[in-house]
């Protein structure tokens, strides 16, 4: 069995390629890369999400004699994260699956962030940052061979979650540098902090993870997928305020 991994919930980013024989997990391509934000004013001088996952997928069908048809699905993840980053990966696996008449299979971003530390024996809190004041928030405890879910993801404020985390918890997630500073000294106790684990989603990791546990990660019609937003976009709040005015006609 193959499958086709895509990861651009975040600035970093990733493809891999990999298979399952018997019972053993083989990578047979992966990439990853950071984009991170252009300063304000400028205009970003790397190639966007979009660009490099296209580029690196054909890479590594270059490399490893493969066709797209050769997998038997495709994988993203569907959000919550970058509005842009999310749609990139989700209209990609989408269109290969529609193309080929393919599997879907996604993961929430906080999940498959989660199992950056999905061996550890505490409650794993995922924190990504929102703006505006809010985190992308979701809560996990490791079994055996899986991540339970106990906190679906969700968008809160410092204050909603100064009221949830009474126990210490690992924290995961760019959320917590970008808002650390304003957590009380209970919170910040509370909140488990470990250069091992990184504050991304790992490609390598979930494609791992789906080897182990097709199953656990069901598939879903090309057209059912929608983008796990949580919040509005910058621009549908303005709209649903009234701020954005349609052009005049001419």
């Amino acid at each position: 069995m193959r499958y086709l991994t895509i990861e651009t919930s975040s600035p970093a980013a990733g493809v891999c390629l990999a298979e399952r024989l018997g019972h053993e997990h083989h990578v047979l391509y992966t990439k990853t890369w950071v984009r991170k934000k252009a300063p304000p004013g400028k205009r970003h001088k790397t190639p966007s999400h979009s660009e490099l996952a296209g580029q690196y997928i054909e890479q590594g069908l270059k490399q490893t004699g493969l066709n797209l048809s050769d997998f038997d699905f495709f994988y993203t993840s569907n959000g919550p994260g970058s509005f842009t980053g999310i749609r990139v990966g989700v209209n990609i696996a989408k269109a290969y699956c529609y193309a080929l008449n393919k599997p879907l299979k996604a993961m929430n971003s906080l999940k498959a962030l989660a199992l950056n530390a999905r061996l550890q024996k505490v409650p794993i809190l995922c924190l990504v940052n929102a703006f505006k004041n809010q985190m992308y928030v979701g809560r996990y405890e490791a079994t055996s061979n899986n991540l339970i879910e106990t906190l679906a993801p969700c968008s809160l404020t410092i204050n909603d979650l100064e009221g949830l985390i009474t126990a210490p918890h690992l924290c995961l997630g760019d959320g917590y540098d970008t808002y650390s500073e304003y957590f009380s000294p209970g919170l910040k106790k509370n909140l488990v902090r470990s250069k091992t684990y990184k504050d991304s989603p790992r490609v390598e990791l979930i494609s791992e993870f789906l080897s182990s546990n097709i199953d656990s990660c069901p598939e879903k019609p090309w057209k059912d997928l929608a983008p796990l937003y949580i919040r509005q976009s910058e621009a549908e709040e303005k709209l649903s305020k009234g701020l954005l005015k349609p052009l005049p006609k001419l």
